[in-house]
């Protein structure tokens, strides 16, 4: 991954732009994707791997980053029914194998857990997201029903970038101008069903003075990698790279 920093931004020919969470998804990719390995190498359910990882330590920090992202990792479990289970699933015979998968990621003091459940065509090598499962805290909440909007806009922002979205572009210009040079994500691709659960982790969830961490680019961060580590758990293919749409570059297998 690059970035491309100031005051570059302006001397290259490509129009740039305002984009929600520019690097979080492809570091969070990068790192929940190994960590998944890790719970595959040693034959370790992924939720249990990572609350293992949690909870081996006792440290914290002001904002109880760590107590936070523990309860966001047992709510989306709880919420999705995980079963647990190493991964990858043993492959099953037929056209369309299915998957689940989780990742974990925090920006700033806001803390998210979320988990995506999948279809894939072994035929065509499409990804289907079925099943979206996010936990979130971002402390104080003001307004339940818009947080819960602004969390699923977020995550179907951070899905149609995983699977549709690339802006290709020669040495003058972008050359992605149209819909179908440049697709995004459709209604047929939405997921059937997004469950949000908004999570108080503190420690002492009665205190009044609470913060309000904020909340809408930490839901983008890390989705790639749940779709990702899903695809694994159905095909036992591991994806090692993030630049363009999955279901554009899904290797045979």
């Amino acid at each position: 991954m690059h970035v491309v920093g100031l005051p570059l931004v302006w001397e290259t020919p490509l129009r740039t732009g305002n984009l929600r969470d520019p690097n979080g998804p492809q570091v969070t990719f990068a790192g929940e994707s190994f960590i998944d390995e890790l719970a595959a190498v040693a034959k370790a359910d992924p939720v249990e791997f990572r609350l293992r990882l949690l909870t081996s330590a006792t440290g914290d920090d002001a904002g109880f980053k760590r107590a936070r992202s523990i309860a966001v990792v047992k709510a989306a479990a709880e919420k999705f029914g995980w079963d647990a289970r190493p991964s990858p699933k043993p492959l099953s015979s037929g056209d369309t194998l299915t998957g689940r998968g989780i990742a974990y990621a925090y920006r700033n003091q806001t803390v998210v857990a979320q988990i995506a459940e999948i279809e894939v065509n072994r035929r065509t090598g499409r990804v289907w997201v079925k099943r979206l499962v996010c936990a979130h805290d971002c402390g104080l909440v003001i307004n339940p029903e818009a947080l819960r909007r602004t969390i699923e806009g977020a995550m179907l922002h951070a899905l149609s970038r995983a699977l549709y979205e690339e802006v290709t572009f020669d040495t003058e210009k972008v050359t992605s101008l149209n819909w179908r040079s440049s697709p995004t994500l459709t209604h047929m691709d939405a997921p059937a069903t997004i469950d949000v659960v908004m999570v108080n982790g503190d420690p002492n969830p009665d205190r009044p003075d609470l913060p309000h961490y904020g909340a809408g680019e930490a839901a983008c961060k890390p989705l790639i990698a749940a779709v990702a580590n899903a695809i694994y758990d159905a095909t036992g293919v591991r994806l090692r790279r993030v630049s363009d749409g999955m279901s554009r570059w899904f290797p045979s297998y």
